[in-house]
């Protein structure tokens, strides 16, 4: 079974440093994007300045996930908002701005996949994992 692991990391630097107002008013900021591939694992590391608050919704027969990031804006050096690679299980990512929410799409290139979405924030916090065959766990 293929396995997809999305990596969300916080900048050290930005949860170190005094935010500027209250952190509800500062949104999160999606910083930049880097896929990995380790065998038949890929990992994907999306870079934040802070720590996420973000649903996944998940459609593995149509070779989609989507993890909507609570009050976050895109912050790319490039400006763009599309992520595409060269792999054999994630197609890319577009990134689309609803209300004031950032989703991230994951389009998928297997309907068979695992995947398990790992905040930084906590170390005893659980991943949230999937299965098609499995459901959630």
């Amino acid at each position: 079974m293929k396995f997809l692991r999305v990596l969300i990391l916080f900048s050290l630097i930005g949860s170190i440093l005094p935010q500027q107002g209250s952190s509800q008013d500062s949104p999160l900021l999606i910083q930049s994007v880097e896929l990995i591939r380790r065998g038949q694992q890929v990992t994907v590391h999306l870079l934040t300045n802070g720590p996420p608050v973000y649903e996944v919704n998940e459609n593995l027969p149509a070779k989609t996930l989507v993890i909507k990031f609570q009050n976050a804006r895109l912050d790319f050096v490039d400006g763009r908002n599309e992520r595409l690679f060269n792999d054999e299980q994630v197609a890319g990512i577009r990134f689309n701005k609803v209300d004031d929410a950032i989703w991230a799409q994951f389009k998928l290139r297997l309907s068979e996949l695992s995947y398990e979405i790992v905040p930084r924030t906590e170390a005893l916090d659980r991943p949230v994992s999937g299965n098609p065959s499995h459901g959630r766990t």
